[in-house]
């Protein structure tokens, strides 16, 4: 992988999805090949050295043993028994567009849809080699995460939500395009971020700048529309999950200009009234919610969060009768109100989570974040046991975001300060990466500094020394590090005798107040 690929990730995203508002709308009509060679595994190491994509998109299919998700200029087949056995397919199976942003997957058909941000293609992932076949092209699809593809498993129709050019339906059995003139569709004007499709209470769900449109699937007549005037916190909706089970629907919308979440709201299915719920105390803004889903069975719901304005993140679970707060994961949590917090045994469950699946025979879920794939299982009322595996953990580095970078003139070495401990990397081979102090830092705002000639490395919290190869924790001997947890950054005196830090308070990586702090 090419390290300018994923430096110039998310900025791609963004030229490209402005650039695809004005492009004009095609379909691939030719049929899904069959092959029947058998699969040659390849070597696929992940390595996330270079930046994001992380793994935010996820589907499983528990009958054949898959999960899938969005993987480095690609989509990743993982063994859902072995996370370590994983391969990768890039553009050389005809992805139309490797930046992927949405996976969606009929287990009875075995089809696997793949959402980009121009497109998406579908792929039976039981036909061997893997091929993709556009089914949607040339459309600005999403520019953000979410479920912009959704499948009824009734009809095996897939529903297809964009930016600017409305809604699209196609019919992979006829492999063709819906006629939907007969819908009563919104105005394709308007920005469509996300759609629920649940044939049982036929309805379909279209979650969108302006509220939600609620669709009427028996007739294809237009329900109503759901807006902060019907009690959403705000209109602009980018996550909705129907579970009729229990009567309910699961929402997530934020306000436009400074994406505050709006929190988890619920419909209630047998009145149709709306109800939000925090699950935080003031005065913290609620969680941004990336996805959701429910375990009927054992009546709890899931939602995960990546970080947001003075906000927590992580996983988030809650009871499905009354919507009670039931556990949360340590990482990511701001403070000791609030529902019980645990770390997760062997791993902690990681804060960054954008994405989340329920394997439906096991009852464990399925949790993508930037930096890795986990499962997990809870036994209730506090406890967790996860099963983790870290991205090419020998050859990447320790989390993606590395808020500090310096370099060993004497060693010819760089150290990185990342989110979840001190690197350090051969610039000459940067495959050959060590992981130093793994001990994690805070909200991305963790700083370094390397006194050359003293060979030392204070990173965070902590003093590495480079001779011995070993740590301290700065805290013993600075009470005020213990006092602010956030370091914004390290400086040293010309002569290295004294170390200078600047420390702060913050709240989910923002709003810092703290002191400068010298060490003699």
């Amino acid at each position: 992988m090419q390290s300018k690929t994923k430096c110039l990730f998310f900025l791609s995203i963004l030229m490209l999805a402005f650039a695809l508002n004005n492009q004009t709308v095609s379909y691939a009509k030719t049929d899904v090949t069959i092959f029947s060679e058998s699969l040659n595994a390849e070597e696929s190491a992940f390595s996330h050295k270079y930046g994001p994509p992380g793994y935010y998109g996820l589907a499983i299919d528990e009958e054949e043993n898959l999960i899938f998700s969005n993987a480095p200029e690609g989509v990743a087949f993982i063994q859902k028994d072995n996370l370590s056995d994983q391969v990768v397919y890039r553009d050389e199976i005809g992805l139309q567009d490797v930046s992927v942003m949405n996976l969606e997957v009929d287990k009875e058909l075995k089809l696997l849809y793949v959402g980009s941000i121009q497109g998406v293609d579908v792929i039976n992932y039981t036909h061997f080699p893997i091929q993709a076949t556009p089914i949607l092209q040339e459309v600005a699809t999403n520019f953000v995460l979410g479920d912009f593809i959704d499948i009824d498993p009734d009809t095996h129709f897939v529903w297809i939500t964009t930016q600017s050019h409305g809604l699209f339906i196609y019919d992979p059995i006829n492999q063709r395009e819906v006629d939907t003139s007969g819908y009563n569709l919104p105005d394709p004007s308007v920005k469509m971020h996300t759609i629920e499709v649940n044939p049982s209470i036929n309805r379909a769900f279209i979650g969108t700048d302006l509220g939600i449109y609620v669709i009427d699937t028996l007739t294809n007549s237009s329900h109503q529309w759901l807006t902060t005037t019907d009690g959403l916190p705000f209109n602009i909706t980018k996550v909705i999950k129907a579970y009729p089970e229990v009567e309910k629907v699961f929402i997530g919308t934020n306000e436009n200009v400074t994406t505050i979440s709006g929190g988890l709201t619920v419909l209630f299915l047998n009145n149709d009234s709306l109800k939000t719920y925090d699950y935080i105390s003031e005065p913290y803004n609620p969680r941004t919610i990336y996805d959701i889903v429910c375990d009927t069975q054992r009546n709890l719901g899931y939602f995960v969060s990546g970080p947001g304005f003075e906000a927590e993140s992580g996983l988030m679970v809650f009871n499905l009768t009354d919507m009670t707060g039931v556990i949360k994961s340590k990482w990511g949590s701001l403070g000791d109100f609030g529902v019980t917090s645990v770390w997760g045994s062997p791993y902690w469950i990681e804060a960054m989570i954008a994405g989340i699946e329920l394997d439906e025979i096991t009852h464990e879920v399925i949790l993508g974040s930037i930096q890795l794939i986990q499962k997990a299982y809870l036994d209730l009322p506090a406890t967790v046991t996860t099963e983790n595996e870290w991205v090419d953990w020998e050859h990447s580095l320790s989390h993606n975001i590395a808020s500090d970078v310096n370099y060993d003139p004497v060693d010819d070495m760089m150290y990185i300060s990342t989110l979840l401990g001190l690197d350090r990397i051969d610039p000459t081979n940067n495959e050959n990466v060590e992981h130093l102090v793994p001990v994690p830092g805070a909200g991305g705002s963790t700083a370094a500094e390397i006194l050359s000639t003293a060979r030392m490395v204070y990173h965070h919290h902590y003093e590495y020394d480079i001779i011995a190869d070993s740590y301290i924790d700065m805290e013993t001997m600075i009470p005020a590090l213990d006092e602010y947890d956030y370091i914004k950054d390290i400086s040293s005196s010309p002569n290295e005798t004294l170390i200078y830090y600047s420390i702060g308070a913050e709240n989910g990586g923002l709003g810092s107040n703290g002191s400068i702090v010298i060490y003699n």
